[in-house]
Parts: C-alpha cells; sequence; structure tokens
C-alpha cells in the first residue's frame, strides 16, 4: 500500500500543475475530475479516525496531500488543510452519511513493514474510544441518519500469512476493542446506526460466498479483495 501511494502521489503531482500561469503553479483541485464541483465523497486516504475531528499534522505529508485533495482542494498547495472532516460534513446540513472505513487505519499500520505485526503502531484502544465517542456525538448532532461499519478483522488480510499468531490475536483484541467502542457510543444515538461488516468479511474469509456461480474468497485475487490486497473490491 505504501508503495502504491508514493507511486499515485508522484503520479498525481504532473496531473495537478497549473502550466496555465508563468511561473507554473500546483493546484489540488486540478487532481480532481470536476476542480470547480464541492467534494462530497471527502474520504481521505491514510487517515486515521483522530483524523476525522483533528486535520493531520503539517509533518504528515502524504495525509495532508491525499486530503486536501477531498477535503479543501482550493487551498494553496502546500498549505495545511484548512477544516477538519466533520467540519466540512456540518457545513453540508447533510440527511445521510455514511462510511464503510472510518478506522481502519488505526489497525492496518499493524501489518505494514518487516516487524510486523506491530501492536505498537496501532492506535491505543482507549484514543479510538474518545475519538469515537467525540465523533458520533458531532455526526449525531448533525440530525443525519448515519451509518458506520465496523472493520473487519485485517488478519484475514493475505499480508497476515504466515505471520506470528500471538501477534495477531493482539491485532484482533485491538480491533474487537475499537468495534466495542463503536458499538458502545453509537446505543447513545438514535440515528447512529453499526453495520456488521467485520461479520459478512469473516464469513467470507472462513466459507467464501457464491455469486453467479464464482466462489468468491478473501484470498489474494479471490474477488473480496482489490489488486492490492487490503481493500475490498
Amino acid at each position: 500500500v505504501v508503495r502504491f501511494l508514493t507511486d499515485a502521489v508522484a503520479e498525481v503531482l504532473g496531473a495537478i500543475r497549473d502550466d496555465s500561469v508563468d511561473p507554473p503553479v500546483f493546484r489540488y483541485a486540478l487532481g480532481r475530475v470536476s476542480p470547480e464541483m464541492t467534494p462530497r465523497n471527502v474520504a481521505a486516504g491514510n487517515f486515521r479516525v483522530g483524523h476525522v475531528l483533528r486535520s493531520p499534522p503539517p509533518v504528515d505529508l502524504v495525509e495532508n496531500f491525499l486530503g486536501h485533495l477531498s477535503i479543501d482542494p482550493q487551498a494553496p498547495f502546500g498549505s495545511t488543510i484548512g477544516r477538519s472532516q466533520i467540519e466540512l460534513l456540518e457545513s453540508f446540513e447533510p440527511t445521510l452519511l455514511f462510511t464503510t472505513d472510518l478506522f481502519g487505519n488505526d489497525a492496518l499500520i499493524a501489518l505494514v513493514g518487516e516487524d510486523a505485526p506491530n501492536i505498537a503502531a496501532m492506535t491505543p484502544a482507549d484514543q479510538v474510544d474518545a475519538d469515537l465517542r467525540a465523533l458520533l456525538q458531532r455526526l449525531a448532532d448533525t440530525g443525519a441518519e448515519t451509518f458506520i461499519a465496523d472493520l473487519p478483522n485485517p488478519t484475514i488480510l493475505p499480508q497476515a500469512t504466515g505471520l506470528d499468531p500471538e501477534g495477531l490475536q493482539e491485532v484482533t483484541d485491538r480491533v474487537t476493542a475499537y468495534n466495542g467502542s463503536l458499538r458502545a457510543h453509537a446505543t447513545d444515538h438514535a440515528n447512529v446506526h453499526v453495520v456488521p461488516l467485520a461479520a459478512e468479511a469473516q464469513v467470507i474469509a472462513d466459507e467464501g460466498v457464491l455469486i453467479a456461480d464464482e466462489l468468491i474468497t478473501a484470498d489474494m485475487l479471490g474477488g473480496l479483495l482489490s489488486l492490492d490486497g487490503v481493500h475490498f473490491s
């Protein structure tokens, strides 16, 4: 995923160069199909749940670059993101909100690198709990019907194969805690609904699912996962 993002950023840099002015400048908005359109899909690569509440710090270059494309595309290139995801959502006065991947990056980082599974790289469970409590309150306050998927166990992904079983169990335990916080805080709000994506993904990982005479699995190229082996197809 890191290599993919690095290559993608390099490709996007060429697309967002504006040669109509002298000297040329870079504009985030040119990375979008419709540069003037107000984003309604505000997902941002590499973001953790805390970034939804608090924009990433300037030192997080990849998160700032990817976040600008969907959250603040008209900002000057190289600036910090001028608003958080939740502030942008609130400004829309939405009636429907949904996310299928709210805190995946808080967990998936454990499977990246030579020392994987690296539990220390994951966001502490108490921090995710506090962030979810605050975020769900603000989402509920918009009045929108809000649907949030829980997090499938990252250990079903191909890169978990062959890793230390005790370490993978720690990853599972941490993700269980994340999902527990999501469900606990969602019950405080009548308009916040948890979508049980984790259970559906586990069934596919354990048994597969037959769709149009094709057996879909969580194996690499098995149909559930995209070519990066991480994101769902």
